[in-house]
């Protein structure tokens, strides 16, 4: 089993402190068939 791993930049002003959010980042959809820059693979064996 193998799992891609990316990583998303989320903005500074996106991240609070507390059980509610000031605003929320919306990522849109992601098509995870692609390739992204500084992609990597885990697999399980």
């Amino acid at each position: 089993i193998c799992y891609k791993k990316i990583s998303v930049k989320i903005p500074k002003n996106f991240v609070t402190e507390g059980e509610t959010p000031a605003k929320v980042f919306d990522i849109g959809e992601l098509n995870l068939a692609g390739t992204f820059s500084g992609e990597s693979t885990d697999c399980l064996n």
